[in-house]
């Protein structure tokens, strides 16, 4: 769904946005996590990195990108 935001207010595009959003379980499955990789906070969701790095240490490496802040600018 495209968000206008020069009609929408910043909080209109969050709670669109937000009605959307996949529940903890729904990124679980699709980004092929175990259970205890994932810890769930309401619909918000926080990954246990070291967890996850440890389960995957004998697989070849890939291609990872961490983006960790966004501007409007």
């Amino acid at each position: 769904m495209a968000y206008n935001a020069v009609e929408m207010a910043d909080w209109q595009i969050s709670e669109a946005a937000e009605e959307n959003m996949p529940y903890p379980d729904e990124w679980r499955e699709k980004l092929a996590l175990e259970k205890d990789e994932i810890l769930p906070m309401g619909r918000l969701c926080k990954l246990d990195f070291l967890k996850i790095i440890d389960r995957l240490k004998d697989q070849p490496d890939g291609k990872y990108i961490e983006v960790t802040a966004i501007t409007p600018t």
